[in-house]
């Protein structure tokens, strides 16, 4: 995070109001989709660009308040940020609220990479493992498809990372065998 600090300041604030007016889900998946906006690369280069000043800013925010039909928290927020010239931290802040959000509801990401799409039933199998594994209930799975692996998946959360890959596997296999059996 470029402006970490700033960005945690402004989404401890907005989680503090949210909760207050009793919607910080509804208020995070709102900011996540403006921070995605504002990210994509046509719409980023006019609200960063010096030639474009407040007014227009405050006008890009206009549009996309009632364009995404915006709670007027977030909306306010983001009218702020554009006449700070801040709207460049948007991803951040989401970030930051995102995970305020998520220590505040007791909620744990986990990122769930695979070569192949997985079905519901399968990832519901994988998380009931992975709960086990973690000792956290209320896990939040962010799936990826992995074009990079052969097989199999690897799960993040919390720092670690459980690979069950099918590189890793051949790779563990390979290493027994050069090992024989007086070394195992």
């Amino acid at each position: 995070m470029r402006s970490g600090g700033v960005a945690k300041r402004y989404a401890r604030a907005l989680l503090g109001l949210a909760r207050e007016e009793g919607d910080p889900v509804g208020l995070g998946e709102a900011l996540e989709q403006v921070a995605a906006v504002l990210a994509a690369p046509s719409v980023a280069a006019v609200v960063r660009s010096p030639a474009v000043g407040t007014a227009g800013r405050r006008g890009i925010i206009q549009s996309l308040v009632q364009e995404l039909g915006i709670p007027r928290l977030l909306a306010n927020c983001l009218f702020l940020l554009a006449e700070r010239q801040r709207l460049d931290i948007a991803d951040d802040i989401g970030r930051a609220y995102i995970e305020l959000l998520d220590q505040v509801l007791g909620r744990t990401r986990v990122i769930v990479r695979s070569a192949i799409p997985l079905s519901d039933d399968r990832l519901q199998e994988l998380l009931a493992v992975l709960r086990k594994l973690t000792g956290k209930e209320n896990l939040i799975p962010v799936v990826e498809v992995d074009g990079e692996l052969l097989g199999g998946v690897v799960c993040e959360t919390e720092g670690i990372v459980y690979d069950g890959s099918v590189r890793t596997q051949v790779s563990w296999l390979a290493r027994q065998m050069i090992a024989g059996p007086a070394d195992r």
